[in-house]
């Protein structure tokens, strides 16, 4: 009860005189007003609200949403897809040598799969057949790779590993994170024929192509299992981790990030208990009252088959004449339900739904951009930034090391041997429209008009830059041991030799 009222006058509302009022009033930094309440527990019912974390989704859950929630399904598939649409490319390779490898690896298809479970597990592994002798539960030997076979991709839910796994020296830079992963697959063995796989440890052993222990492994039969868990390396897996989570979350979570249905599952609960209320709504839009004198006495008296009879009839004349044929004591009507504002209301779901995802209106409903003038270009780049930075964060890494072991690979297009200074780069999905890129192209012309008259660039450049290529690329190549005089050069060599 608030102090200044009639039945509470008696009570003094200063602290020292009210021990209890200091408690009771207690809070942390905030707006508050003492005449109206604003702010105080117990007379501001804000104050009685507080965060309560969803509960974490388990894998079925998970699995269940991707499967039967098109909302969700949607915002992982987006992602899935704006991620990999476009390949790679690599500097230091401008013959694309590399790319019939990665074909024949798949490499492609692996990373879409190894992203989509990540992004709806928060984390999946891919285990990378690697031909270099050792076992996998031994680091590649980049010096002996032989060649990359196939990549098995897995999500987080089959990977484990003990605290005994992880790196513990606190220099190593990878401290803290796993050195061993035991994968527990749900059927397909890595090693399908044991015999072969055995007699091909025993062949390399024989041309000493192993160590001592390995030798011993060999001959003693302990190859990799048929079936069952495994034990590998983190030097042969590529790591997919999903949304970022605080460290002491993630520590609970195996070391593994979150869902990225996790954060979106409120809305997407709101959103699809909507729509099933509305379909409920759309069924009983039009609800008719048929009044009948003397349906209660009727229905006492056992007589209920015959008001069922009448309705229908009713029903029959209104499909068939469209007429009502009605007796004088009785009374039709139809009532609908009202549908006010409801259109709008979902509008807002949804574009909660699209905000929790990060993912535009346009893109996630595959609508135009409403409103005068609106193309949606600004959203698009906004999330195409988004896309962007979730491939440095998700694929780089595993992207760099995959392509480093098919460069190393004996048998690949490389011989072995690593191209100096080779980077990943991924394309822009962002495309310009025919008036942007003519806009664009005369920048650039303009530009190299200045560079030619002032003696930076030859013509020859400029031309080889903008069109030897297969596309027009803004890229220019300048040739360093080119000799360049600047304008007007040699006239002041021979004015000077004539005033001589």
């Amino acid at each position: 009860m608030w102090p200044f009222s009639k039945k509470s006058s008696a009570v003094d509302p200063s602290p020292a005189n009210n021990p209890g009022y200091q408690h009771r009033i207690s809070r942390l930094d905030s707006w508050a007003n003492f005449m109206t309440g604003l702010g105080y527990a117990g007379y501001d019912k804000r104050m009685a609200t507080s965060f309560q974390p969803s509960r974490i989704l388990t894998e079925q859950e998970l699995n269940d949403i991707y499967r039967s929630e098109g909302f969700g399904w949607r915002g992982i598939e987006i992602f899935t897809e704006d991620m990999t649409k476009k390949p790679f490319t690599i500097t230091g390779d401008p013959k694309n040598l590399l790319a019939k490898e990665v074909k024949r690896v798949k490499v492609y298809s692996k990373l879409t799969e190894g992203i989509r479970w990540a992004l709806l597990h928060g984390g999946s592994l891919g285990v990378i057949g690697i031909d270099d002798g050792r076992f996998l539960d031994e680091p590649v030997d980049e010096n002996n790779i032989q060649a990359v076979t196939h990549i098995r991709i897995f999500d987080r839910w089959r990977v484990t590993f003990a605290p005994s796994d992880l790196y513990s020296d606190p220099a190593n830079p990878k401290y803290g994170e796993p050195e061993y992963y035991t994968i527990f697959p749900l059927s397909i063995p890595i090693v399908q024929d044991y015999k072969q796989h055995y007699a091909s440890l025993q062949a390399q052993a024989e041309k000493g192509r192993m160590g001592p222990s390995m030798r011993d492994r060999a001959s003693y039969g302990l190859a990799a299992p048929i079936s069952g868990a495994f034990r590998v390396h983190e030097s042969r897996v590529l790591r997919f981790d999903g949304k970022p989570i605080p460290e002491r979350d993630r520590v609970a979570n195996s070391l593994w990030n979150d869902s990225y249905v996790q954060g979106v599952y409120d809305r997407l609960r709101g959103l699809g208990s909507t729509f099933a209320n509305l379909e409920v709504i759309i069924e009983n839009f039009a609800v008719d009252v048929l009044r009948i004198k003397g349906l209660a006495a009727m229905i006492a008296g056992g007589e209920d088959a015959l008001a069922v009879t009448r309705l229908h009839q009713i029903d029959s004349t209104k499909s068939a004449l469209h007429t009502l044929l009605l007796d004088a004591e009785e009374e039709f009507q139809r009532n609908f339900a009202t549908l006010t504002g409801l259109p709008e209301s979902i509008d807002k779901l949804i574009l909660g739904v699209c905000a929790a995802w990060g993912i535009p209106v346009t893109r996630f409903m595959g609508q135009s951009p409403a409103g005068l003038n609106a193309t949606g270009a600004f959203d698009m780049r906004m999330h195409y930034d988004k896309i962007a930075s979730m491939q440095k964060a998700m694929l780089n890494e595993p992207c760099e090391k995959i392509v480093k072991y098919l460069m190393l690979a004996k048998s690949g297009v490389f011989n072995g041997v690593e191209i100096k200074d080779w980077e990943i780069e991924f394309p822009s999905l962002y495309e310009l429209t025919e008036e942007e890129q003519a806009a664009e192209r005369k920048t650039v012309a303009e530009t190299d008009a200045i560079y030619i008259d002032s003696g930076v660039l030859d013509p020859a450049e400029v031309a080889i830059s903008r069109f030897g290529g297969n596309k027009y690329s803004m890229e220019t190549n300048i040739d360093a041991g080119r000799e360049r005089k600047l304008p007007g050069e040699d006239e002041d060599v021979k004015t000077g030799s004539a005033t001589e």
